[in-house]
């Protein structure tokens, strides 16, 4: 029952994540192409500053009652969170910094692709998943296909 809805709302839910990511990295190009880098951190504050309305306003409709629980950490999960956080500010200035030095789509298609193959890789190293062989040729099919991309 539950894992059956869970699954059928996966699909959309990644296609609604690959639409809000490349909404949000268009809106990116958009604003260095108008303003230049001068005012990159204003927009990631007030893009991260939204998501977290937007999240507490979710929990709050969902877990009235429960909400001071969900926020309540370990000392090692706040050290965890922390460097988190100072990993991807980081991340994302380099990525405005680097938004105008290069081909945009490009840009995209490698980050996206990392993404991706991190993520098995991790998911290898840390989780102890197995990968199977159409996952193999999946991971070296996307590494031809970039190292094709870029060269033409």
């Amino acid at each position: 029952g539950e894992r059956l809805a869970a699954g059928k709302a996966f699909i959309p839910a990644c296609i609604g994540l690959g639409l809000c990511n490349g909404a949000y990295n268009a809106l990116l190009d958009v604003q260095q192409r108008l303003s230049g880098t001068e005012e990159k951190e204003e927009l990631v504050a007030i893009t991260y500053g939204v998501a977290v309305l937007v999240s507490l306003l979710q929990m709050l409709l969902r877990e009235k009652k429960e909400l001071p629980c969900a926020f309540r950490q370990s000392r090692l999960s706040l050290v965890f969170l922390l460097i988190c956080s100072l990993i991807t500010a980081f991340a994302i200035n380099v990525l405005v910094y680097v938004l105008p030095l290069v081909d945009v789509t490009l840009l995209y298609t490698f980050q996206n692709a990392g993404v991706m193959l991190l993520s098995v890789l991790a998911s290898c190293v840390f989780l102890k998943e197995r990968l199977s062989p159409v996952n193999i040729v999946g991971g070296v099919l996307m590494c031809g296909s970039l190292v094709m991309v870029s060269l033409f």
